[in-house]
């Protein structure tokens, strides 16, 4: 019984880490056969374009965040005796990124799109305008 609390719980990640790309997934798709123009209005300017032979642009946005959460080390000493102290915290830092890119065809209208990383989730503030 005890090792099912813990599979259950790992589960339950796993499913909300699928929801949150599903939901980044359906939010890209919403954007497909919207202007270019719209999506520069929502999400500002792209960090990257490059401009296809066949006119394709590909518009590049990259979003990171740091985040930080204290860890505590070992302590040193023997066995024996009695004693008070602290333990110095210290932060482990890491940066999670997106790298997000929209298909422009030549009638600046969005075509397709790709994405990847660990930080592709969420952003509900980057869909498109509701009429």
């Amino acid at each position: 019984m005890r090792f099912i609390k813990p599979s259950i719980l790992l589960l339950i990640l796993v499913l909300a880490a699928c929801a949150g790309q599903s939901n980044y997934r359906d939010m890209l798709q919403s954007w497909v056969g919207k202007s270019s123009d719209q999506l520069v209005d929502v999400w500002g300017g792209p960090d990257s374009i490059y401009q296809k032979d066949d006119g394709t642009k590909l518009l590049t946005f990259n979003r990171s965040q740091l985040t930080s959460s204290p860890a505590y080390g070992g302590m040193y000493g023997s066995n024996r005796g009695f004693g008070v102290g602290m333990g110095m915290p210290f932060y482990e830092t890491e940066e999670r990124r997106c790298r997000t890119t929209f298909h422009v065809n030549k009638a600046k209208k969005i075509t397709q799109y790709q994405y990847q990383g660990d930080y592709c989730y969420g952003a509900d503030n980057l869909a498109p305008p509701k009429k």
